[in-house]
């Protein structure tokens, strides 16, 4: 009887830690951050925020890429000052949606214009 109720636990666990184990990469995937198996290289997929107020672009990317701190630059038609990030509408982006933006770039610019714009950056 003890040795049946043994096993019946060891199962249990073994069970539990290999859906554990296969749960990890897709929770990993849905946070849109990648690590390349046997690399110390992270690297992040960069959303599709084209179209979006500005504030929450930022917002978006730097949540891929949290807890790392991103520089993430603006250009304005007529380099005009971006100020209030509710004024601005992403009209562009580099990298593009679904590029990676690695640990050693830590860079991403935003095109941005003016709701009431009709041309970008």
């Amino acid at each position: 009887m003890k040795n049946s109720i043994i096993a019946a636990v060891v199962a249990t666990c073994a069970l539990t830690a290999g859906t554990i184990g296969a749960a990890g990469p897709a929770v990993a995937a849905r946070d849109g951050k990648i690590h390349t198996t046997g690399s110390d290289d992270m690297t992040w997929v960069m959303p599709d925020v084209d179209g979006m107020v500005l504030k929450h672009a930022i917002i978006t990317v730097s949540d891929v890429t949290a807890p790392v701190a991103l520089n993430i630059g603006t250009v304005a038609k007529g380099d005009q000052p971006v100020i209030n990030q509710e004024d601005w509408v992403v009209c562009g982006q580099s990298p593009k949606e679904g590029a990676k933006i690695s640990q050693e770039t830590l860079k991403v610019v935003l095109a941005v214009q003016r709701p009431h714009d009709s041309s970008c950056a």
